[in-house]
């Protein structure tokens, strides 16, 4: 009998893990990040090669452009 094998942990990484703010925008983010209080979500697209790219955030619904 073939033992079967089982996944206990998949990371995956896409790329969009960190980025970059303006000046003086970052901790207006990370704050609204870390309250749990604020919806935080990301615009995302496909670069020419593959690769997964932040176009933009948006907290709460408004986007932030960078």
């Amino acid at each position: 009998m073939a033992e079967e094998e089982t996944i206990k942990e998949l990371r995956v990484d896409y790329g969009i893990e960190s980025y970059f703010v303006p000046e003086g925008r970052g901790m207006d983010i990370e704050k609204a990040q870390q309250t749990g209080k604020t919806e935080v979500d990301a615009k995302v697209i496909i670069d020419k090669y593959g690769n997964a790219v932040i176009k933009s955030l948006l907290i709460d619904g408004k986007e932030i452009e960078f």
